[in-house]
């Protein structure tokens, strides 16, 4: 039987791709820029890397197949790239550059989330629900920014009130918010 490492090179290529993703996730909720931009950044980036990288995917997948590989190359290096462009944005900002916005609460709102147990392997019930508190507030710029909140704030907060962050701008123009005032997590 022969080795199969590209088996093992997918499963670590793939966790890469979603800690990647994850991570820009995590970025942008502190980043104000829509997130349509820096994926194009980094779309761009993995097209301009695609005729380099189409037939070393081979490796990975097994095969030889264009339909498979280009699909492969655009998902990891998309999500890699984008996760490169926030965190030098956000690594590499500019601290002469802080300042103090006022934003303002536009709204307030709680999602309802399924919470689900393990019965036996591979198989969820569920058992109950949660809920996640958010706030959407608007910037001076008219750029609105949703944030999920603890409890505790949600309850002190008011629609139309009014918090104040502390921002400072990137190394690629898009600002950071740095504090999030009474709005933080205590």
């Amino acid at each position: 039987m022969k080795p199969k490492w590209h088996v093992a090179a997918a499963v670590i290529v793939g966790l890469l791709s979603i800690t990647a993703a994850g991570g820009a996730m995590a970025i942008y909720q502190n980043t104000i820029v829509r997130w349509w931009i820096p994926g194009i950044w980094a779309f761009s980036g993995a097209s301009v890397m695609l005729p380099l990288f189409i037939h070393k995917w081979k490796f990975i997948t097994g095969r030889d197949s264009r339909w498979l590989n280009i699909p492969v190359h655009y998902v990891v290096f998309t999500s890699v790239l984008w996760f490169a462009v926030l965190f030098v944005n956000h690594q590499f900002r500019n601290r002469d550059t802080e300042h103090e916005e006022k934003v303002t609460i536009v709204q307030k709102y709680i999602r309802s989330h399924t919470r689900y147990r393990r019965l036996t392997r591979g198989r969820m019930v569920p058992s109950g629900n949660y809920n996640t508190h958010h706030v959407t507030v608007r910037f001076d710029n008219g750029v609105e920014k949703p944030l999920e909140i603890s409890l505790k704030v949600y309850n002190r907060t008011k629609k139309g009130s009014h918090a104040t962050f502390h921002l400072e701008k990137g190394l690629f123009g898009y600002p950071v918010i740095t504090s999030k005032g009474r709005l933080a997590a205590r």
